[in-house]
This record gives structure tokens, C-alpha cells and sequence, in this order.
């Protein structure tokens, strides 16, 4: 490949990341694991915001973020599908800061493997650079 055609590509490549970086995609930390709210910002207070995004364990998340009447909390619940197992989550995260929260989740496994409950963590911020989850 020729110097010109990596300038090109080179181009091209920073300026779909820069557009995916404008797109607003949010990055939750759920005790460890990535979640990605594509296109997403936080609600206003008393008000809800629906979202799709990716986990990253390749899985699909579909989920919702609530910020409480007071403007304190966020709340985040997401489900998460993929092969024969599926995650459901809380997330309790404090506002302005997005740090130190909490993360409630459950895991179930197909052929008989049951379900665990689970604690950690949790905290949000803008995805940067941002992250692509598989769709």
C-alpha cells in the first residue's frame, strides 16, 4: 500500500471515531464489566431515558436510566442477552460526579446452570475513546 492511500485511510479512520465521539455514547462500569448506552446522556431530573447498547461481552443490553426528583441519583436497569445465558442489572450511581455507585446484578445460565446474584461497583462516564459495541 502506497503512502497516500494510508494517509487516506489514516483520515478516514480518525474521522468515523470522531463522529462516533459526537454520537454521545455513555460507558457504565458495572463492577468490572464495560456497558455501552449508544447515543445516550444522562436524564434530567425526574425524567427517564430509554437505551440500546452492547456489553462487553459481545451481548446485546437493552436498558433505562432514571435520574431521581432531586437531581442526586441516577438509576440504570439493563438486561443483557447472549447464547444461553442473560444478565439483569441495577445501577445506583451518584450525581454530579458518576463515581462511586452501586452495582445489583443476576446471572442465569442455561442447561441447569441456575442463577447468582452479584455485588460491585459501579460508575458512568462519557465513552471515550469511544467504544463500539457489536450490534
Amino acid at each position: 500500500m502506497d503512502i497516500s492511500r494510508v494517509r487516506i485511510l489514516a483520515v478516514s479512520v480518525a474521522l468515523l471515531a470522531a463522529r462516533y465521539a459526537r454520537a454521545g455514547d455513555l460507558c457504565f462500569d458495572s463492577a468490572g464489566a464495560m456497558i455501552v448506552a449508544v447515543g445516550h446522556k444522562i436524564p434530567g431530573a425526574g425524567k427517564c431515558k430509554a437505551w440500546k447498547g452492547g456489553h462487553s461481552n459481545g451481548s446485546v443490553v437493552n436498558g433505562s436510566t432514571c435520574t431521581t426528583s432531586d437531581g442526586a441519583t441516577v438509576r440504570v436497569g439493563y438486561s443483557v442477552a447472549g447464547g444461553n445465558s442473560f444478565e439483569m442489572g441495577e445501577l445506583e450511581i451518584p450525581l454530579p460526579g458518576l463515581v462511586g455507585g452501586s452495582a445489583f446484578y443476576t446471572t442465569c445460565s442455561g442447561g441447569g446452570g441456575g442463577c447468582v446474584a452479584h455485588s460491585g461497583s459501579a460508575s458512568a462516564s462519557p465513552c471515550n475513546p469511544p467504544k463500539q459495541p457489536v450490534l
